[in-house]
């Protein structure tokens, strides 16, 4: 859809450009156009062949600098600027020592000022040969930003020039761009063509008119706030609408236009002129935009790549379980000095430590609470962990206490395999549990649930099925999110858990004692829960979180109740 955003024209100054008339290409010219990708979310290659890079490590930005960087440019407004930085705040390299740091400040309606950092030669090269290639980096948005609705915000943008102009000049015209949608503060990413609506011709497709066109992200792909967000461009470049180009959000296609669609392939850049144009095209690292809530603005920017093939994404992954081993001693890894990082602990009332059980099956007069690695069923490789319950109740409890002492914000992935529909009596006092957080007082020895995830049958007329229950448990505190708040709180899921098959689990978890935290859940890709500003834990001094996949079941049907995990993992970054 077209959007009534309007955009002022880029341009770059003269300095440093006319070192790069005609550049050879940067590797030897494939047949046709480069890496041919027909499916460009296919599976990322082993060798990236980075072109560039920019980590920032010596302190500073461009390549006059001393000690130099790798940028070439740095282009700032009045009030805006881009400066290499370390640790600022809450906020931590991604990689590293250093980060580049980018300030808006465009609080009027129509400011439309920025800052802009470039690097030419290798984009340059490429899109002379018509090469594919890659731009990756990690970008963080510190708090979510606004803006009205004839204002924008731009963090990269794909430059072209038609012609060198005559005092040496060269005068770009933006293609592509990607903007963030505002929609109750930050939103996701939108794919925009043309955004100056400038005088391209036709394009983006070859019968389309040309002017200004949005592909607006979906509101799925929100842009997460607080963390690092990995963003991956793919450029086929071509003026001749041959070209490609295709964006991914921290893994997953969100943005696709391929050669191969229906509409043929787009338009990229210019054609190259006679004379050649000392620059032909060009990529915007940038903070651009105008009406901008908070002012100023801060966006934050991380392992800039120029590569041929795709840059593996890295979540950062602290620990992880997948069983095949054939035991469950991946839950108990810690360090000599402060010994096991978590462990099994089942049966209720009570826990028993099961460091050496195997497999842990503690029983009562109720039921048996048992957790095995098993072969029965596999996410990936032979294993999986089960975790069961027989009789009429019972507590099974995967635990991880190490990262979540030492991290504020983690994420929690796991698969689950649930093999049938069962049914818990709520009237009758029945309970469920798959995920939960404790808070740990370690001077006063409490421990206590915070937030947890079971699962609920939705009430008739509706069919007998499952969907997962975000509960505030109601600890000895106020909370989740203002003081005076007490008792329990619990959030319903809108879709269904899928049975028979494996399905993903993610859990964004932000630990605070304040109402600084947040908790964050999808099921299979899709956003079920989302709290921001919530205490998480105790506010005591030394208290601290921990995590574990569990099974609690009580008056539930039918016995026993089982689900398997597998391919667990703790990271700092989403997992792909």
């Amino acid at each position: 859809m077209n959007d009534p955003r309007g955009f002022p024209r880029f341009s770059i100054g003269r300095r440093r450009l006319l070192t790069y008339a005609v550049s050879s290409p940067v590797m030897p010219i494939v047949a046709g156009f480069g890496v041919n990708l027909a499916t460009p979310s296919s599976a990322v290659a082993a060798d990236p062949q980075i072109q560039w890079s920019a980590h920032m490590e010596s302190g500073k930005l461009l390549t006059t600098d001393t000690p130099p960087g790798e940028w070439d440019e740095r282009v700032n407004d009045s009030g805006c600027d881009t400066v290499a930085i370390g640790i600022d705040g809450a906020v931590q390299p991604h990689g590293g020592s250093y980060m580049m740091k980018q300030t808006v400040n465009a609080p009027g309606h129509g400011t439309w000022i920025g800052t802009r950092m470039h690097r030419f030669h290798e984009v340059d090269a490429l899109s002379r040969s018509q090469t594919t290639y890659y731009y990756s980096f990690y970008h963080y948005l510190p708090s979510a930003i606004s803006y009205g609705t004839n204002d924008t915000y731009i963090l990269w943008a794909l430059s072209s020039s038609r012609g060198t102009g005559p005092n040496g000049d060269v005068p770009g015209d933006v293609f592509w761009a990607l903007a963030l949608a505002s929609s109750d503060g930050t939103g996701a990413l939108d794919l925009v063509w043309n955004p100056f609506n400038s005088a391209l011709g036709a394009g983006p497709f070859a019968l389309s008119y040309g002017n200004k066109y949005t592909f607006a992200g979906l509101a799925v792909n929100r842009l997460p706030i607080g963390q690092w967000n990995f963003i991956e461009i793919m450029i086929s470049p071509s003026w001749a609408f041959e070209g490609q180009i295709a964006v991914w959000q921290d893994g997953t296609l969100i943005h696709e236009h391929l050669r191969t669609d229906r509409g043929g392939g787009v338009v990229t850049q210019w054609p190259i002129s006679n004379p050649p144009q000392n620059l032909l095209a060009w990529i915007d690292q940038t903070g651009y935009g105008s009406g901008l809530t908070p002012t100023p603005t801060l966006n934050y920017v991380d392992d800039v790549t120029v590569s041929l093939n795709r840059v593996p994404y890295d979540p950062q992954i602290l620990w992880s379980a997948g069983m095949e081993a054939g035991n469950m001693l991946e839950w108990y890894e810690g360090d000599p000095t402060n010994g096991p990082g978590g462990g099994e602990y089942n049966g209720d009332p009570g826990e028993t430590d099961c460091k050496d059980i195997n497999p842990c099956n503690v029983c009562d007069l109720r039921g048996c609470s048992l957790s095995q690695a098993t072969q029965e069923q596999a996410h990936s490789g032979s294993w999986s962990a089960k975790l069961s319950i027989s009789g009429t109740w019972g507590a099974v409890r995967l635990k991880r206490w190490k990262e979540s002492m030492a991290n504020r914000e983690l994420y929690y992935t796991a698969w689950y395999y649930v093999p049938q529909v069962y049914t818990v009596d709520q009237t009758g006092d029945g309970s469920t549990n798959w995920w939960q957080t404790k808070s740990v007082i370690p001077a006063t020895q409490q421990s206590d649930p915070f937030f947890l995830i079971g699962w609920i049958n939705p009430p008739p007329p509706s069919p007998v099925v499952m969907r997962q229950q975000l509960v505030w448990w109601g600890p000895a505190t106020d909370g989740p999110s203002q003081p005076g708040q007490r008792g329990q709180i619990t959030w319903n899921s809108p879709i269904d858990v899928p049975i028979g098959r494996w399905f993903k689990h993610e859990v964004r978890l932000v630990s605070a004692g304040d109402f600084t935290g947040a908790i964050q859940v999808w099921q299979d890709g899709v956003e079920i829960f989302h709290l921001e500003n919530v205490k998480t834990r105790y506010p005591d001094p030394g208290a601290y979180l921990e995590w574990g996949l569990s099974n609690y079941c009580s008056n539930f049907s039918p016995s026993p109740c089982y689900h398997y995990v597998d391919d667990v993992t703790i990271s700092l970054n989403r997992m792909p």
